[in-house]
């Protein structure tokens, strides 16, 4: 099972068109390495949102790939990805899971980290092997108006 958590936040706008690069390209590789696989995928900014297709969804060679579609905007909270991550993972019986999760690195909400860290520890719990895998796309204080 493989599930995505995409910051789509205002602050990731710069970085939008990568995104969608190597989410297109990581899910094609994907799709040609596995004879066929579960996929979920959400974008995020402060409330979790759907990627243009409903997941999970079972991925084969023959299937139709779905991009990510615009970004969101907005805030950047953390825990809505990861209690939605948590809930499929349990919901899925705590199989084999890849997390893929693509952040600048800068949530609204510093005070949740040790929230986010707690999820994490569940996710772990739940799972019957856990790879985490975080691309981040840098940003600088002083870019910020």
């Amino acid at each position: 099972h493989f599930i995505f958590l995409i910051d789509a936040s205002g602050s990731m706008e710069k970085h939008w068109e990568a995104i969608k690069k190597v989410y297109n390209r990581t899910v094609l590789t994907l799709r040609n390495l596995q004879k066929d696989f579960i996929l979920t995928a959400y974008k995020f900014d402060k409330a979790i949102c759907r990627a243009p297709v409903l997941y999970p969804v079972r991925v084969t060679m023959t299937s139709q790939l779905y991009g990510l579609g615009n970004l969101g905007g907005g805030a950047t909270e953390y825990l809505p990805p990861l209690n939605t991550a948590l809930d499929k993972i349990i919901a899925a019986g705590g199989q084999d899971t890849t997390i893929i999760f693509m952040s600048d690195g800068k949530p609204s909400n510093k005070d949740a980290n040790n929230e986010c860290l707690k999820r994490m520890s569940q996710i772990q719990a739940n799972c019957t092997s856990l790879n985490f895998h975080c691309i981040s796309f840098c940003y600088k204080d002083n870019d910020e108006a």
